[in-house]
């Protein structure tokens, strides 16, 4: 069972189960992702080659005629 996510450069990633290892999706909006590093950064640095990091963005606050330019600046990132 599975699933895909594309990236800011439109490249997916599949996403299936049962992995070997843990599996942690993070969603955030712009506040949100302010304060994840404080928190993985530690995850990733304490469990490096036992667990994948997917963060994706919440797009859902900033209005829809914006979104292009967004996703713009996040390939452009």
């Amino acid at each position: 069972m599975g699933f895909s996510l594309k990236d800011q450069k439109g490249i997916s990633s599949l996403i299936q189960f049962p992995k070997n290892k843990i599996t942690v999706l993070v969603f955030a909006d712009r506040e949100g992702a302010a304060q994840m590093e404080k928190w993985i950064q530690p995850l990733y640095a304490k469990y490096t080659d036992q667990i994948d990091i997917h963060g994706i963005a919440d797009l859902s606050a900033v209005p829809r005629f914006a979104r292009g330019i967004l996703k713009a600046l996040f390939q452009a990132w």
